[in-house]
């Protein structure tokens, strides 16, 4: 899923289930664990590509594992996972569960 950002810049969502995680990131990625409830609030989970999460970092957006991200194109995330550089593509995206394209056209009416 590509969205394009109030700045006119890519973000790159790869939404995936227990089939679908790159090979690459197996080890990081829990599929079980889609969402974490905190004071009862249900939060996505999110994990940051390596490239990515540094140009996060440097706008502020996070700061750390488990920081929590709201409304993030439609749904509220927390970080679960920065993988390593990997030096491909993988690098330049957030992966997230499925259901965050769901939430994404709720948001916008869809």
């Amino acid at each position: 899923m590509i969205l394009e950002t109030p700045e006119q810049e890519m973000e790159y969502f790869y939404l995936y289930d227990e089939t679908t995680i790159p090979p690459l990131l197996k080890n990081i990625i829990d599929p079980k664990k889609e969402s974490y409830t905190i004071e009862g609030k249900e939060y996505l989970s999110m994990y940051i590509g390596y490239d990515d999460a540094q140009m996060m970092r440097k706008e502020g957006e996070f700061s750390k594992l488990y920081d929590i991200i709201n409304d993030e194109v439609g749904s509220d995330i927390i970080v679960a996972g920065l993988p390593k550089k990997t030096f491909t593509s993988l690098d330049m995206m957030h992966f997230v569960p499925k259901s965050f394209r769901e939430n994404y056209l709720k948001s916008v009416g869809k």
